[in-house]
């Protein structure tokens, strides 16, 4: 029989954990509706104010590109939630920023299809992702006993105590 150890109380574990499901989940409510539907997708985000069509004409393709890709980065995310392995959640945190901070500096860059209220949360929802990732990713760099994943201990039976041999014609049973 076998069991893992509870892991000890680490400061900041927790907020590790919350902040990469936080992540997971921005990115699968991007990647579903994308992949899934990516036309309504593109008319329909975010909640109806047509932030992804303002660009510039429908492409499915491209549509379902974004959406696979942030299927992948979350499913990682949750991955890294889960399991709190350093180099997972490094990846994952890494893989997050590459697809985030392009795409934040993008939308800075590119500020005339959208009205000063819709730029505003457009790149005051990329740039706190791009944030958090960084102070997360941060966090994992420079405390490493938040990612710690505790060793399995083994439970034994007790060894059985020797039992006397009988010795019956000759041979020890």
């Amino acid at each position: 029989m076998s069991t893992t150890a509870r892991s000890p109380a680490v400061p900041g574990r927790t907020l590790l954990r919350v902040g990469l499901a936080g992540m997971a989940v921005e990115m699968l409510f991007i990647g579903v509706p994308a992949s899934l539907a990516p036309e309504w997708f593109f008319n329909w985000f975010a909640f109806g104010r047509g932030w992804a069509g303002a660009i510039g004409p429908y492409n499915e393709h491209y549509v379902l590109d974004l959406g696979f890709v942030y299927l992948a980065l979350g499913a990682v995310l949750l991955w890294a939630t889960f399991r709190l392995g350093r180099d997972l959640c490094i990846a994952a945190l890494v893989g997050s920023l590459v697809a985030n901070l392009p795409h934040l500096l993008f939308h800075l860059a590119n500020t005339q299809a959208l009205g000063t209220v819709d730029n505003v949360l457009q790149d005051g929802l990329l740039g706190s992702t791009v944030v958090y990732g960084l102070a997360m990713l941060l966090m994992v760099w420079t405390r490493p006993e938040t990612t710690e994943v505790p060793t399995a201990t083994v439970l034994r039976r007790p060894a059985e105590p020797a039992r006397p041999s009988v010795r019956v014609g000759g041979e020890d049973r």
